[in-house]
């Protein structure tokens, strides 16, 4: 099971739909990152999977 909650003024409340919390902020278009659906026992839940990088100032590295 997952439980997903929120921390309000009241307490803690159960999400009723964590994926669509999650998404809702998320921006588009944007490059590196994307949503896939996976399955958790029989729920499926969306997430983001994102691929951070960064410019360097190294050469490729070498595999020996």
């Amino acid at each position: 099971e997952i439980g997903v909650f929120e921390m309000t003024d009241s307490g803690l409340s159960e999400i009723e739909n964590p994926s669509e919390l999650f998404l809702s902020e998320r921006p588009l278009n944007v490059s590196g990152s994307t949503v896939v659906a996976s399955m958790e026992g029989t729920r499926p839940l969306m997430v983001e999977i994102q691929a951070l990088a960064s410019p360097t100032t190294f050469g490729m590295p070498r595999r020996t």
